[in-house]
């Protein structure tokens, strides 16, 4: 006998479509008659197979050693309803995440944060405490920030601004940011402007001097508070932050763009005479020039000649046309900016989340990697990591959640001020740690080795949105789900059934070929299905595949009615079949007089024995007659006898076997009768007889079988 063939696993792809390789072998399988045997399918098929199994376009048949085409109308409309399904539950979870890090948001917002000061502005002193501040309010930020960056950065600080500034971007805030030539001078720098110019945030060059500046929502404003940016005030008061914001979007207009695109290799590189002659456009003067280049006051003579044999003319009107942007600088009004901000081609997620990255940052201190998760890459690998959650749902809602370990770190933290050191993240926090960076409620301070609490709403907006954007795609995929799987429907209706026909009713020969019909029917009607199955203990061959068909039945939410004779309860193979189908919602009751075997799907189309030894059967769909042997089905259906089948299967019979005898012997049953059906000897019947004389107080069968039957009326038909 072939084996059933071994399948590797195999991806199923998520719009439910399989790929060339399946759908060739499907067609193929149609091509034979929506059969293969095990023995027909070679190594080679053996990924495709395991997609088609896998997404429901073939079954195991194997009683007959086979695989079995199904309809792809049926899995078409199985895997919508799925893909609908999961897509509303993932809108339900999506409503639902506010609510379950309430708590946290609250603890959030009640946070002790150290300040000073009174009035509009609130002082903090300290790098540390600054740049804790400064994180909160990234992640507090709803709309836009504005940053002026005058000098250079430090290595580190723009590798915990890049974590933060992708996350701030990809909440949909925008970002614009004034820097100075020399700030996009290093490898950190140009790495860190050009990642964070591909998520959309805007930069220009201003090659002039200005304050820093940090503004939030237009509500909040950062500025130095000393000469060494040890100490810095958060202004608040309205008419101060008009003033700052009037004098950033002044500084704004006058910035360059095409500088700092030629800063980031996207534009043609600024010569020194080029930018001598855009100061004196300015009104610089040449000693004020040199010290702003660093060049000495002769250099810069001597670039001012050779611009004056260029252009003939060094007045600042006449400069520049030639040198300044063609748009007049307007209060309030943007130049276009389609060289820095133009769309580039993603760069590999490594880029980003190894340190590589930033060749200069420092590593984290030993600290930190002996206790937690390292700062350098667990945020910037954050985004990454809720990408791959995506492909999953579950995944994904998993991911959007802290568990218990987590939430309660999360909450020390937030006592002790939304910062934690790296120094005081003991063993056992470790992976409750790393879980508050994977979403974002905590980020990494390497300049201070710490960690600071951010505000939990932040990622309940981002994992929210990723949901819902996932939810989306599941709905495009279950309407695109018939048009993909149009080809297969045709080749499945053209497919040669191997039968004959006639009105109302076509013939199936062999009992393998009456089989492949129950399964392709059972996947085409797959809301209900009566069937009296007579004969005794049904063959245990047959089970399994009739246990799966039931599963199939019970996933789509449909119902199944079975009749079996009175002696399948003495039978422990369909005993526990009956019990499992049971188990699925499946009713299964016993009838004690003789009927025919036939199947009955959605009430739609039958399956009638053609030969007295069951070799052949016709499918009948002509209404009238689908319409009578369903009636036939309710009127045994109301004849026979419910049975709890978990009893039976647990040893204890639904009735003793006295009053099965008696049961029989009320519906007519001559004493031999009773015998052979119970598979017992008469002279055992006789015996139970006798006992139920005495019960019934009966001188006589005829007399014992009115008074069972009067007892049988008395009681629920189950």
């Amino acid at each position: 006998m072939t084996a059933e063939p071994a399948v590797t696993p195999h991806q199923v792809p998520e719009n439910g479509e399989p790929d060339e390789a399946a759908r060739q072998l499907y067609l193929a399988i149609i091509a034979e008659g929506g059969r293969i045997p095990f023995a027909d399918i070679t190594d080679d098929d053996g990924a495709a197979l395991r997609q088609l199994l896998d997404i429901g376009l073939i079954m195991v048949n194997r009683m007959d050693r086979c695989y079995t085409a199904v309809s792809p109308r049926s899995v078409s409309d199985r895997l919508g309803a799925e893909l609908r399904s999961e897509a509303t539950r993932l809108l339900v979870r999506a409503e639902n995440l506010p609510g379950a890090l309430d708590g946290l948001t609250r603890a959030y917002d009640a946070m002790p944060r150290p300040s000073g000061g009174s009035g509009g502005a609130v002082h903090v002193e300290g790098h540390v405490h600054i740049r804790q501040r400064i994180s909160q309010l990234v992640s507090d930020c709803r709309s836009e920030v504005l940053t002026a960056q005058p000098g250079q950065r430090p290595a580190d600080a723009l590798q915990v601004a890049l974590a933060q500034d992708i996350r701030l971007l990809q909440r949909g805030c925008s970002l614009r940011t004034i820097y100075q030539p020399v700030a996009l001078a290093d490898p950190p720098a140009i790495a860190y402007a050009e990642e964070v110019t591909r998520h959309g945030s805007q930069i220009r060059i201003l090659d002039e001097p200005f304050q820093r500046l940090i503004v939030f929502d237009r509500s909040v404003a950062v500025i130095s508070a000393n000469d060494d940016n040890s100490a810095a005030a958060f202004i608040s008061d309205p008419a101060a932050l008009t003033f700052l914001i009037g004098g950033f979007e002044r500084d704004w207009t006058r910035a360059d763009t095409a500088e700092a695109a030629s800063a980031l290799g996207r534009g043609p590189a600024r010569t020194i005479p080029d930018r001598i002659g855009r100061l004196l456009a300015r009104g610089l003067t040449q000693r004020a020039v040199a010290t702003r280049l660093g060049l000495s006051e002769r250099t810069v003579a001597g670039h001012i000649s050779r611009l004056r044999d260029r252009y003939g003319r060094l007045r600042p009107e006449d400069l520049a046309p030639a040198e300044r942007p063609t748009v007049a600088a307007q209060p309030g009004h943007r130049p276009a900016e389609r060289h820095l901000n133009a769309p580039t081609p993603p760069r590999p997620a490594s880029a980003v989340c190894s340190p590589a990255a930033s060749p200069n940052a420092p590593s984290p201190p030993a600290s930190a990697s002996a206790n937690a998760p390292s700062p350098a890459t667990s945020p910037a690998c954050a985004t990454a990591t809720t990408e791959n959650a995506m492909a999953d749902p579950s995944a994904l809602l998993a991911a959007a959640l802290p568990d218990p370990a987590a939430r309660a770190l999360y909450l020390a933290i937030l006592r002790e001020g939304g910062r934690i050191r790296s120094a005081e993240v003991g063993p056992t926090d470790r992976a409750a740690l790393g879980r508050l960076l994977e979403l974002g409620l905590v980020v990494p301070q390497l300049q201070d080795a710490a960690y600071s609490a951010v505000d939990p709403r932040g990622a309940i907006e981002r994992i929210g949105t990723e949901i819902r954007l996932q939810s989306a795609r599941l709905l495009a995929d279950a309407e695109q789900l018939p048009e993909t799987m149009g080809e297969l429907i045709r080749a499945y209706d053209a497919s040669p059934k191997r039968q004959s026909e006639s009105r109302g009713l076509r013939y199936v020969t062999g009992k393998e070929e009456i089989r492949h019909t129950v399964e392709q029917l059972s996947q085409e009607f797959p809301r209900g299905s009566m069937a009296a199955q007579p004969g005794g203990p049904r063959p245990a061959v047959e089970l399994p595949d009739s246990l799966e068909r039931a599963r199939r039945f019970h996933e789509r939410g449909g119902t199944m009615r079975s009749l079996y004779e009175l002696s399948a309860k003495y039978d422990p193979a369909t005993v526990r079949f009956a019990a499992q189908v049971a188990q699925l919602g499946a009713t299964t009751r016993v009838l004690g007089v003789p009927f025919k075997r036939f199947l009955v799907f959605e009430c739609s189309v039958a399956l009638i024995p053609a030969a007295s030894d069951y070799s052949s059967a016709a499918v009948v769909d002509d209404p009238a007659m689908v319409a009578f042997v369903v009636d036939t089905f309710e009127t045994l259906w109301q004849q026979a006898e419910g049975v709890n089948w978990a009893a039976v299967a647990a040893g204890s019979s639904a009735y003793p076997v006295h009053e099965q005898v008696g049961r029989l012997l009320a519906q007519g049953l001559t004493q031999r009768s009773v015998a052979s059906r119970l598979g017992l000897s008469e002279r055992t019947v006789a015996s139970h007889i006798a006992r139920l004389r005495e019960l019934y107080d009966a001188e006589t069968l005829f007399q014992l079988g009115w008074q069972m039957r009067g007892a049988r009326a008395g009681e629920s038909g189950g």
